[in-house]
């Protein structure tokens, strides 16, 4: 019975360890951090299962990885920040979990925070380039509409119109 204990104990520790772990941003910082910034809803949900390889073991084996992400179409209602001319926009995450990627439900409504990267998104394949994408994270201050306050909306655009007029 210890053992099993023990074993509880063990995979209780490497799932922390993995968990998605982010300080508290504020809005400033957020804005600052972000490439666009928009209000939105979710349009089109696709769900994409991938392959890639992680590495060659000294033996000469490929070893594979298999990860989903998640591309959210949004339909813009508001853009905030950002040079951005069409009206819907691609947000790529993982979906959630440990790697602090977001989930969107199809027809909701969000504030988000998203930025450029050209980083594959996946915990292992982190460092492989890809074409530029946005995406968005749980360490961002992206959030369902319903449970944003209205005055971090207007502390946004107020930071946005101080730094188009410079």
């Amino acid at each position: 019975m210890k053992t099993i204990g023990i074993i509880f104990f063990f995979i209780f520790l490497v799932l922390q360890a993995n968990a998605c772990s982010c300080s508290k941003v504020n809005i400033k910082d957020s804005f600052n951090g972000a490439n666009l910034i928009f209000t939105g809803k979710v349009i089109k949900v696709d769900k994409i299962q991938t392959t890639d390889t992680i590495g060659i073991g000294q033996d000469g084996k490929v070893y594979t990885e298999e990860y989903i992400r998640i591309k959210f179409t949004f339909l813009i209602s508001e853009l905030i920040k950002g040079n951005f001319e069409e009206n819907e926009v691609i947000i790529t995450t993982t979906g959630g979990g440990a790697d602090c990627g977001n989930y969107f439900e199809l027809g909701s409504s969000h504030l988000v925070y998203s930025y450029l990267t050209d980083r594959k998104v996946n915990f292992n394949l982190g460092k492989q380039k890809v074409a530029p994408f946005y995406t968005t994270s749980l360490c961002t201050r992206t959030k369902d509409l319903k449970v944003t306050q209205p005055t971090e909306i207007q502390r946004l655009k107020y930071i946005a119109k101080r730094r188009n007029s410079r």
